[in-house]
């Protein structure tokens, strides 16, 4: 007995083949197209910036080349943003055909650590002891810390400064306008240096609301002379000594 042909089979093969280079030919022609420069990230907004400049935003996102829009991942430009040293969240989204919209929400300033020589100047720093910037001069209206290292390059934190920080920002209202400069010593505790030639050793940050409730009494109502230090470091066993 004879084995039939399949005289089918070079067609189909030669059908298979057409179409696998239909395929490729379709795909290559809209994969042109999306790499154009009629599709590529040309319109970038970015709001929330206040500190950080919009060229530094978009460079941090790698948009500076107007990249095509189909190989912006959102979630890397989103990181790079993240990475600068003003900006706490950042969040990226595509707007075809050519628009890229960054929102940024910026940490907040709130104290300062002065720099030593020879690089002098003024650390501003946010709430975690991340370095935000650089001044010459003092910023105005942030208060002074300074812990048991000096402060890095922008996007870098400050060591030992963290206790300061918080004692900084829970200071109370009697007498908080009073305090210039919180400072953390090694092992040392906390010192608060007022606007008057006094000075105040809180110790540790244990039973700060009995602390601050002696320093108060004392600012109100002892006599006290300059250069004098309110040590409440055992709480509401306070000492005035030289």
């Amino acid at each position: 007995m004879k084995t039939p042909r399949l005289v089918g089979l070079p067609w189909l093969a030669a059908l298979s083949m057409v179409t696998a280079v239909a395929l490729v030919v379709l795909a290559g022609g809209a994969w042109t197209p999306l790499h154009s420069s009629l599709l590529s990230a040309r319109v970038v907004t970015v709001v929330g910036a206040a500190h950080t400049p919009r060229t530094s935003v978009v460079a941090a996102a790698g948009l500076a080349d107007h990249p095509p829009l189909i190989d912006v991942s959102p979630a890397a430009a989103a990181a790079g943003v993240e990475r600068l040293p003003w900006v706490a969240r950042a969040s990226v989204v595509c707007q075809w055909p050519d628009g890229v919209r960054i929102s940024v929400v910026e940490r907040e300033a709130v104290a300062v650590d002065p720099r030593p020589a020879p690089a002098q100047g003024w650390a501003v720093l946010d709430a975690t002891g991340r370095v935000l910037a650089f001044d010459s001069t003092r910023p105005a209206g942030l208060r002074e810390v300074s812990g048991t290292s000096p402060p890095g390059r922008p996007g870098t934190e400050v060591r030992g400064v963290r206790a300061a920080l918080d004692v900084s920002s829970t200071l109370p209202g009697a007498f908080a306008a009073q305090v210039t400069e919180v400072s953390e010593g090694a092992g040392r505790g906390i010192t608060l240096h007022l606007t008057s030639p006094l000075t105040v050793y809180l110790g540790s940050t244990a039973e700060l609301r009995v602390k601050y409730e002696d320093v108060a009494a004392l600012l109100a109502g002892a006599p006290l002379a300059s250069g004098q230090v309110i040590d409440v470091s055992a709480p509401a066993t306070p000492v005035v000594r030289s």
